[in-house]
């Protein structure tokens, strides 16, 4: 008896101790606050999520992607990188198709999408996954007949590639490459070499703005500068992670807008995201031409130029490989 009243009264004392320490710090606490006032906030600082800095409407735009070509079934080569899906490109591909085009969508393989990666016919999209140990590999074997290469997010390429590549751009096919800034980390055999063919090649780090930003402060706007190809008509685009990216001659470009800044060095900058010489592109994201970003901004107008890009390449072939 007596060590059960020993051990409720430790309680209580224990309990007495609390609630005073609890009063001497509401005490601290409120001795500046006025009887009945809201206690103050504290105020965090950030701006990347500020919705004062967003310039878009919450909710999206409606895609309208158009070619305005005279070309007739040309043939599109899409290489997919790993990581990519097939959201990334479904909106391409629909435009192409639509148009009468014929597309060939290559995989390095989809560890998300088993049942393949774009879900079209068969008569309208020829899929194939990229094959090991082959006597010849899927991409040198579709770009012998084909006028446009769209790669997305491609972290490396064979000799044979390398060799098929720059055989197409020398015969007149256009090619779009679009990379991501993690790429800058996972620089795969041959994706230098790549850089080199095509005299352009990425910067390190990404791009952000904190001032004026589509959602977030990584999806930023880019506008166009230079001569209107893949631009033809847009104001801007919204990218939604993007790397610098540049080449040796530069004949169109998207900048980001005022306000936006590099990663490395938490500075101003004016570097390029979209870089174009003659017949060959580079874009330093892979997520614009998406179903939700072809709402945003002006980027259902830039997909269907890229489509127009591809399609209307001047490419000689040889007699045994015209035609698809």
């Amino acid at each position: 008896m007596k060590a059960r009243t020993a051990g409720i009264l430790s309680f209580l004392a224990v309990f007495a101790v609390v609630v005073a320490g609890g009063a001497v710090v509401g005490l601290s606490m409120d001795q500046d606050t006025a009887p009945g006032a809201a206690p103050e906030h504290v105020e965090l600082d950030n701006p990347q999520y500020d919705a004062d800095r967003l310039t878009s409407e919450s909710s999206p735009g409606t895609a309208d992607i158009q070619l305005d070509s005279d070309a007739f079934e040309s043939h599109v080569v899409v290489h997919m990188g790993g990581s990519a899906t097939k959201r990334t490109i479904t909106p391409l591909l629909n435009a192409l198709v639509r148009d009468g085009h014929n597309v060939t969508v290559i995989s390095d393989g989809f560890g998300s999408q088993p049942g393949g990666p774009v879900g079209f016919s068969e008569g309208a999209v020829n899929q194939r996954t990229t094959q090991v140990g082959g006597s010849q590999s899927e991409l040198s074997s579709a770009l012998e007949t084909a006028h446009g290469l769209i790669s997305i997010g491609v972290n490396s390429y064979s000799d044979e590639d390398l060799n098929a590549i720059g055989s197409f751009v020398e015969s007149g096919g256009r090619m779009v490459a679009t990379v991501e800034p993690s790429q800058e980390f996972a620089l795969g055999e041959g994706l230098s070499e790549v850089y080199g063919e095509l005299d352009a090649y990425t910067e390190p780090g990404y791009v952000y703005n904190l001032e004026e930003n589509d959602l977030n402060y990584q999806r930023i706007f880019a506008q166009s500068g230079g001569d209107s190809m893949l631009t033809a008509g847009v104001d801007r685009v919204v990218l939604d992670s993007a790397t610098p990216v540049q080449a040796s001659t530069v004949d169109e470009r998207l900048v980001p807008i005022d306000g936006t800044e590099l990663s490395v060095t938490r500075a101003e900058t004016e570097k390029p995201v979209l870089v174009r010489n003659g017949d060959v592109a580079l874009i330093g994201d892979t997520q614009f031409m998406t179903p939700e970003n072809t709402q945003r901004a002006d980027n259902d107008v830039f997909v269907g130029n890229i489509a127009e890009f591809l399609v209307e390449a001047d490419r000689t072939f040889d007699n045994a490989q015209e035609g698809t």
